[in-house]
């Protein structure tokens, strides 16, 4: 059963803080190293793909998301092993025919696809985009089915596992570049290749751990059934049209930097944006554990609890602020060291960068909030109305300004309305809760 005490939000806080941290310092290691092993030219491509390639992550229709939320809620009525069985094998049931059928279908039409023309890429600096788009892919694919195990993770509350499978990851990778530098290949290629099963193996690892020690609840297909598929499809299409939504936000910004200022310009603007999301994403970590503690609160119509979430996660905020600050002033000689060589990076995106990490932090309290209560009506129009105007605002500033950072100052620009709307929104709802409690 999940433990939802205080207790052990605060146990999770820590050791995410701790697990997150490791998994950033190797992190760091790696970009100097993969830096070194392809040069600012492929990194600057293999950056592009990355982003590219990464919407992969939302093609599971919100399914990890719809069962991270139905198991909580769940386990904090006490369903017994049955139900529990049940819902995980169809998500994995669903999980599968939908990621290994988005595969096929893309893997054909990328086929199709110019990739240098798309992505700006000079044939002379790199000509065969397409072969490692397409096997990036497909191995990300293979690798996501299996990483719904986070999900499991998080549902019942050892969400500071999901970070140590980044350290693991991140280990491997790291690893399997230092281990590249020693033949002579296509770089390119032999570094997708090394990251995709890196992950993969990772994955089918920690999913078997979860397993071992929760033998009533693994999957099989005769577990699968279409009453608990459809519940968690029905809440996964919502998240899913958010995801979908929010990847305008995520992973536009390096394919606008590119398609104006050339792949080149994507090396400094990727490279500010790795550093400066250091403190963000460990703040986002430690915070985590709450979008489950609030569903399971909201389950049993704590509100009380859920304001005292708030309160604590508001508290934590002051860690991001002060690290990315420090960033920002100190941000040639630390990445002078960081990377072994200098970089020219705009002090107009630096101070972005700054500003864009102030905005998430802020709005990651609020999704946290928003996920665990399933909000959707509400997030998805907000996700769908930013969407629309992300990229034009992107183009717009970037063509005003000459540089990359107009790209991120449009994105900046459209994350702030989920600042006011997020809050707004969330406070009106708690304070009707309050009122039908007395």
């Amino acid at each position: 059963m999940a433990d939802y005490s205080e207790k052990n939000l605060k146990k999770n806080s820590v050791l995410l803080a701790v697990y997150k941290a490791v998994s950033m310092v190797l992190s760091m290691l790696y970009v100097p190293v993969i830096l070194g092993y392809l040069g600012t030219g492929l990194y600057g491509i293999w950056a592009t793909i990355l982003n590219v390639i990464s919407w992969v992550n939302y093609f599971d229709i919100g399914i990890g998301n719809g069962l991270r939320n139905k198991l909580s809620a769940a386990l904090a009525k006490d369903a017994d092993d049955s139900r529990v069985k049940s819902l995980i094998s169809s998500a994995y049931v669903l999980l599968s025919v939908v990621v290994l059928g988005v595969m096929a279908v893309a893997l054909v039409v990328f086929q199709f696809i110019d990739w240098n023309a798309l992505l700006n890429i000079p044939e002379s600096l790199y000509g065969n985009a397409k072969a490692v788009v397409a096997v990036s892919f497909a191995l990300m694919c293979i690798g996501f089915v299996f990483s719904i195990c986070k999900s499991l993770f998080f549902a019942v509350q050892e969400a500071h596992i999901v970070s140590l499978l980044g350290v693991a990851q991140q280990a491997c990778m790291l690893m399997s570049v230092l281990t590249l530098g020693l033949f002579d290949s296509d770089r390119l290629m032999s570094v997708a290749i090394a990251y995709g099963l890196s992950a993969l193996v990772i994955e089918l690892a920690f999913t078997f751990a979860f397993f071992r020690k929760r033998r009533p609840w693994v999957p099989t297909p005769m577990a699968y059934d279409k009453g608990m598929a459809r519940d968690v499809t029905g809440l996964g299409v919502q998240f899913f049209i958010i995801q979908m939504a929010s990847l305008v936000l995520s992973s536009t910004d390096n394919v606008i930097v590119s398609n104006i200022f050339g792949p080149e310009a994507v090396t400094p603007y990727s490279t500010a944006f790795k550093l400066f999301t250091v403190p963000v994403s460990l703040y986002a970590s430690m915070i985590s554990p709450y979008w489950s503690s609030i569903t399971a609160r909201y389950a049993r119509g704590d509100v009380s609890g859920i304001k005292g979430n708030v309160r604590h996660m508001e508290k934590l905020l002051a860690l991001p602020a002060v690290c990315c600050l420090v960033l920002a002033l100190a941000y040639t000689p630390i990445t002078d060291i960081w990377l072994g060589q200098h970089l020219d990076t705009s002090t107009d995106l630096v101070w972005l960068m700054f500003v864009y990490c102030l905005v998430y932090s802020w709005n990651a309290i609020w999704s946290q909030v928003s996920n665990g209560m399933a909000c959707m009506k509400m997030m998805m129009a907000l996700a769908v109305g930013q969407a629309i105007v992300n990229i034009p605002l992107s183009y717009l500033f970037a063509n005003m300004i000459g540089s990359s950072s107009g790209v991120l100052l449009g994105t900046i620009v459209t994350m702030l309305s989920s600042s006011v709307v997020y809050p707004a929104y969330i406070n009106r709802k708690l304070a009707k809760e309050s009122a039908i409690e007395q």
